[in-house]
């Protein structure tokens, strides 16, 4: 009689990832790379570990040497404490109501096709300098738009504007777990 594992692939092919990203970690950290980083892209997906370093390695560079990244940090903590769990409509431009809604839906526009571009090819450097960009149009954004305002429709056109900034800064990885 033949002792047969049975094991279910995608619960294989998870543990397998994760005990490789887990072996990436430590290695990571044993050449200094900070923790927060290294967490920030590894929980964030993906399974190409070529991939994942890299970004590790822009992003590492990108919080010693600019004080825009700061700026980013503070920027997705403040959008995606925000935007916590809140389902995503389509933006409509015909519920603006400021400025501000206009300039930072227009900002937006100005980079995704760079932006994309960039992460198709794995320039994370560019990508992140792009979303760079976007820091005082999303400043100006939430200081001067009340979000969370009685008309249904205008509040969801509103965090629609944020979900589209949420879901750039989630393609480099959580900027959550960043220490600044």
């Amino acid at each position: 009689m033949q002792n047969k594992i049975e094991v279910d692939e995608t619960t294989l092919r998870t543990t397998v990832i994760s005990f490789i990203k887990q072996r990436l970690k430590v290695n990571l950290l044993e050449k200094n790379f900070r923790h927060d980083i290294i967490d920030s892209v590894l929980e964030n997906g993906g399974s190409n570990l070529l991939d994942v370093v890299n970004r590790i390695k822009i992003i590492s560079k990108l919080a010693k040497d600019r004080n825009d990244f700061i700026g980013l940090v503070n920027l997705a903590n403040r959008v995606l404490n925000i935007i916590n769990d809140i389902p995503t409509t389509e933006v409509n431009e015909q519920l603006f109501e400021n400025e501000s809604e206009y300039s930072l839906y227009r900002n937006i526009g100005s980079i995704d096709e760079k932006f994309y571009k960039s992460l198709e090819i794995g320039l994370y450097e560019d990508a992140i300098t792009l979303l760079y960009t976007l820091i005082n149009p999303v400043n100006e954004f939430l200081d001067n738009v009340m979000i969370y305002v009685e008309d249904e429709g205008i509040r969801e056109n509103r965090l629609a504007m944020l979900w589209r900034v949420a879901e750039r800064l989630e393609r480099i990885c959580d900027f959550r777990k960043i220490g600044i």
